[in-house]
């Protein structure tokens, strides 16, 4: 966010109203407040389609692109009037700046790294969510003289006898175990060192020890009941359901695994959607001007055509030359290629054709095969004669040449992709030997198809008309990585 002082003798004052405006963004937003030097210094570095006119405020969205006209439309401002008047009322400005703010940092992408940690600690979590439900306490361990001691108890009580006929009796379940059942109170730590009696001492046989750890476990699950037959039976009942309750719990955890899966792929989706329509709107937003600004030029062409007697000529529709109709998708667009006399595809066809999976109306299909229209005439222009480079053709383009938004296309790259090896050697395309004997070449020049979040189509191309007379179009797919990739 920044705001320009267009009151050099009040710094002071814009400096407190730009906080003011901006106190409900702490955390989510920085605020800068520029000199009007200053802010000259920033148009030059920035480009004036992101400059900070003095006496305005304006807000700047993440992954700025400097120079970028249509990047420019993205990043609001406040003009000189509103930033007056929010001066006296500062409440409805300050309010849309949190506003906005607030949605974007919750509706931004966080870093691949900190969305991998998040979703580490959430199957953790749950992890811990469902081993609560199967923990027990531990088992109290028996001191030796009470094990022995255990030995010599009644021999465990037979079962009730069987009611009378006619005779009601409730039938206990698994689940009656827990009902009323007091907790065995947990000794103090026994010393290992204590030995244990042994049989000879005791005079207890190995089935009387199986009997006593019997008695153990029986004690410590129902507390005081009785030690019977029926109470064993039970206790074995409440043991399946407990092996039941543990696959239910491995299936529930299965479940909830998968449901987290899914749920972080709709969320990647997403976000993925939320680029593509932030994209698309920005293009829409584009087209619309350029509509308008087209028929306001054919309206005046129209109207100078009839004053001086060509109203026929100026009304008429004129024919559809093969080429003006734009291709259905990338696969079209691949097939019609050899209608383009001055360029050839020497790039990867199943990278063009994956873009055709995001493409489902042919959009975007239809907006390359635009910069291949302008790219050929510009082609045919220089070995005519024509002098200018692509950036003057696409500016100027010569009467009855295909046109191409100049800001869409960049003839080289950042310094920073040309020395990086990473994002160098994802430019270096293929050609044919013919033009260099090592088969590729660095292809810095590329048109911005369209913006749609990470996809963002790119064309990358290398011009050869002094060499071979054609342009090499090795590359057509999404935008390679540069220092904005996240």
């Amino acid at each position: 966010m920044a705001a320009a002082d267009f009151m050099r003798d009040n710094h002071e004052q814009i400096q407190q109203h730009v906080q003011d405006l901006t106190r409900d963004t702490v955390g989510t937003a920085a605020a800068f407040v520029l000199t009007g030097r200053a802010s000259g210094r920033f148009a030059e570095l920035i480009g004036d389609s992101h400059a900070v006119q003095c006496g305005t405020l304006r807000t700047f969205l993440p992954r700025v692109v400097p120079r970028d006209a249509s990047d420019g439309r993205r990043h609001r401002f406040l003009t000189r009037r509103s930033f007056l008047d929010s001066m006296r009322d500062p409440k409805p400005t300050a309010r849309i700046l949190w506003a906005r703010s607030r949605d974007l940092a919750l509706t931004t992408r966080l870093p691949d790294g900190v969305l991998a940690v998040d979703r580490e600690l959430r199957r953790r979590l749950d992890d811990l969510l469902l081993a609560s439900l199967l923990q027990v306490d531990e088992a109290p361990v028996l001191p030796a003289e009470e094990l022995a001691t255990a030995v010599a108890e009644p021999p465990i009580e037979e079962s009730p006898q069987e009611p009378e006929p006619g005779e009601t009796v409730a039938r206990a379940t698994p689940l009656d175990l827990f009902k009323h059942r007091p907790r065995a109170p947990k000794s103090a730590p026994q010393s290992t060192s204590t030995a244990r009696p042994t049989e000879a001492e005791t005079g207890a046989s190995p089935a009387s020890g199986v009997l006593t750890s019997i008695k153990a476990v029986v004690g410590r699950v129902l507390g005081g009941v009785p030690v019977t037959v029926e109470a064993i039976r039970r206790l074995g009942d409440l043991a399946v359901a407990g092996a039941a309750a543990s696959a239910a719990h491995a299936d529930l955890k299965a479940r909830i695994d998968g449901l987290e899966t899914e749920l972080l792929v709709a969320s990647d989706e997403r976000d993925s959607l939320r680029a593509d329509l932030e994209g698309e709107q920005l293009d829409h937003a584009i087209a619309s001007d350029q509509v308008r600004e087209l028929e306001r030029q054919t309206r005046s062409l129209q109207i100078e055509l009839s004053r001086v007697g060509l109203a026929e000529q100026a009304w008429s529709v004129p024919d559809v030359a093969p080429r003006d109709i734009a291709p259905d998708s990338f696969a079209d667009l691949l097939d019609r290629f050899d209608e383009l006399e001055y360029l050839r595809f020497t790039g990867d066809a199943s990278e063009v054709l994956e873009l055709g999976e995001r493409d489902a109306v042919g959009t975007w299909a239809k907006k390359t095969w635009d910069a291949l229209l302008a790219l050929d005439d510009y082609a045919a222009a220089r070995l005519g004669s024509y002098r200018g480079s692509i950036d003057q053709f696409l500016q100027n383009p010569p009467h009855g040449s295909h046109v191409f938004p100049p800001n869409k296309h960049a003839y080289t790259e950042s310094e920073t992709v040309q020395n990086n090896p990473k994002m160098r050697r994802e430019r270096m395309l293929p050609v044919p030997k013919a033009v260099h004997q090592a088969g590729v070449v660095f292809m810095p020049a590329h048109f911005k198809i369209t913006i749609s979040g990470t996809i963002s189509p790119r064309m990358h191309y290398y011009d050869d008309l002094s060499g071979t007379r054609k342009i090499y179009v090795g590359y057509i797919g999404s935008h390679l990585t540069n220092t904005q990739t996240n």
